[in-house]
């Protein structure tokens, strides 16, 4: 199987990345370069941080498949879309872009797994949540 790894966060995500690579390599499957190239693609964040688990999520939410942006966030922004009976357009812009571009006008929506905060409430309104992440600790299996 082909491979792509996406960290961010701090030092501990790019060791845990690391550690997850060597095994798959180990287990004979190949690292590539691009998302076009992999069968899988491992999004590996801090969710501490809350910068860098914005950006893990936006990343699997909007994958690119076949040249395309794909993920749940383009499947809700489509299904949006017609329900209005509208066209989606996809633009990938930069995280943190996207609630000035939406402020600005130059988008009418922005969906990328955005955490409301205080700042971003005096700028744009938010819909109800669609998902909630949930912070475990995991142990070895005997």
């Amino acid at each position: 199987m082909k491979f792509l790894i996406h960290t961010y966060g701090c030092q501990m995500n790019v060791r845990d990345s690391e550690a997850v690579e060597a095994l798959l390599v180990q287990a004979g499957h190949e690292k590539v370069a691009t998302e076009a190239e992999a069968e899988l693609v491992i999004v590996n964040s801090c969710t501490v941080r809350q910068k860098a688990e914005e950006k893990a999520v936006g990343k699997a939410g909007n994958l690119i498949a076949d040249g395309k942006i794909v993920g749940i966030d383009i499947d809700l922004a489509q299904a949006i879309a017609d329900i209005l009976k509208m066209e989606l357009a996809v633009q990938d812009i930069a995280f943190d872009s996207i609630v000035t571009s939406v402020q600005t006008g130059k988008a009418d929506i922005g969906v990328a797994g955005l955490t409301v905060t205080e700042d971003r409430l005096e700028n744009v309104d938010f819909t109800e949540p669609y998902t909630t992440s949930t912070q475990v600790i995991i142990v070895r299996a005997k």
